[in-house]
């Protein structure tokens, strides 16, 4: 293992886009699930299991992750995950990148003439490694610095996801939950809520064959397409790069 070193991420340096770029647009599903066939390094997601609309592919080292717009490699590269190979107070994190999208007609190979539209760090609790019961996401660029945090969870918002599989939720740390931030034990409390009264804004649930993800409360509303490509490649990132084999 490599010896741990005390770091902070990089400062965020927006890249300005070319002048003839025009302006991004997101439009991804709010529900996505994985779509039939596929492999560990190569699958597709789509609303449908048999209609892929995205393609996720891993590195060898499962350290890179890519989402591409359609059904193969060549789709314009919407988001990436980095697997950095520094820790922040003793525990490793990860760079989750969102890039603009319509440079180009159709979906033809990324020549990088993009521009980052939003940096996100997912980074495990101090002491652990990512994929600890409570992950911190601290997104930063447009999306503005904000801190979310995964949870393990067997909530409501899980159970209507997959009542089969494991899951997560994505929780909002400075938002209050739709039962105005009473929260309490599960069977009580406002779905969408946290216990602590926090809002969930994200969910996702994955098996040894299945991964479905689903945007929630403010994240499907006010936060945007871009908040919603970071919160799916947060859960893909937890599921494909720091559980291996979980997912294939």
């Amino acid at each position: 293992m490599d010896s741990q070193q005390e770091a902070s991420p990089p400062p965020y340096i927006r890249m300005a886009p070319r002048p003839e770029a025009p302006p991004p647009s997101y439009s991804i599903p709010l529900s996505l699930r994985r779509c039939s066939g596929g492999s560990t390094k190569l699958f597709h997601l789509g609303v449908q299991a048999n209609e892929p609309l995205y393609t996720v592919s891993i590195g060898h080292s499962s350290t890179h992750m890519t989402l591409h717009a359609g059904p193969s490699k060549e789709g314009l590269i919407l988001a990436e995950v980095n697997r950095e190979s520094i820790y922040l107070h003793n525990a490793r994190y990860d760079t989750i990148k969102v890039f603009s999208t319509g440079f180009e007609a159709g979906y033809t190979r990324c020549q990088r003439t993009q521009y980052e539209k939003t940096v996100a760090y997912l980074m495990g609790k101090p002491g652990s490694f990512i994929s600890s019961p409570r992950d911190v996401l601290v997104t930063e660029g447009d999306l503005g610095t904000e801190e979310f945090e995964c949870r393990d969870s067997r909530g409501v918002e899980v159970q209507e996801l997959d009542s089969n599989a494991s899951g997560c939720k994505l929780v909002r740390l400075e938002s209050e939950g739709p039962g105005g931030g009473k929260g309490g034990r599960r069977d009580k409390r406002h779905p969408g809520e946290t216990s602590d009264g926090k809002e969930v804004v994200a969910v996702w649930t994955f098996s040894r064959s299945h991964f479905k993800f689903k945007v929630l409360g403010s994240g499907a509303r006010d936060l945007g397409g871009e908040f919603a490509l970071v919160a799916l490649m947060t859960a893909l990132d937890l599921v494909c790069l720091n559980q291996p084999g979980d997912i294939h």
